[in-house]
This record gives structure tokens, sequence and C-alpha cells, in this order.
């Protein structure tokens, strides 16, 4: 009788154990390099290039119109939080803006019309990233 109890302890004690693991930490994200990406001394182009090249956690794009401004935009974020909008304005222009909250992000997917939440409350709250003087 000892020793089945003994063992029912035992046994509890290690699933107690395997159920309070704590994460107090912040992990970096698994299988991505967006993390070494920095804003500072480049210009939007390059730091265009440099997000279009890494891998994101999170990376989402929304297709507007072919004939209509921007075409296109696309939402990189490293952490889930946070991230970059590029927005394709023709085919030889973008735009980019930095530090974007996920919920900005989300408010213009749920909005109706997408190019007047752009065109309005979202240029009206952020500006295009302009990189490194001259």
């Amino acid at each position: 009788m000892i020793r089945i109890s003994l063992l029912m302890l035992l046994v509890l004690l290690g699933i107690q154990g395997f159920s309070q693991v704590e994460h107090n930490f912040k992990m970096d994200p698994e299988n991505t390099d967006c993390h070494l990406i920095k804003n500072e001394d480049k210009t939007p182009d390059e730091l265009i290039s440099e997000i279009t090249s890494r891998t994101f956690r999170y990376v989402q794009r929304i297709n507007i119109s072919r004939y209509r401004s921007p075409r296109s935009l696309y939402y990189y974020s490293c952490d889930g939080q946070s991230g970059y909008i590029i927005a394709v304005i023709n085919e030889s222009e973008s735009v980019l803006f930095t530090d974007i909250q996920r919920t900005t992000w989300d408010e213009m997917l749920e909005t109706r019309d997408i190019l007047e939440y752009y065109n309005g409350q979202f240029l009206k709250n952020h500006s295009p990233f302009t990189g490194k003087p001259g």
C-alpha cells in the first residue's frame, strides 16, 4: 500500500512539474533572420531591398488594383506585433513605412475601402521612411 501511494505521489509530482513550466523570456523568431535588419544609414530603397530579402515570421500582401495607387500593400513583421508596410505605387516606385503596429494593419484589412483608409487615416498618422540624408 505504501509503495502504491509513493508511486502515485511521484507520478503526480512529475505531472505537476511538467505542467508548471513558465516562460518568462522572449524567444527570438525561429527560422527567421529579420531581427538582423538595421534601419539606420539606409535609403528607403536599400531598406526595402533588405526587408524583401529577409525571412519574417509574418508576411501578408493585399493586392488592390493595377490601375489605382497604391497597387498593393505588404506587411512584414518579425515579432507579430509591429513591422513594416511597403506600398507598391507602380512598377518602379514603392513607399516604406516603419514601426507599424499589427493592429493598424488589421484595421486596414477590415476596412470596407482599403484605398480610402490608406490615403486618409493611414497617411495622416504615418510618415514614409526617408532614410539617411542626401
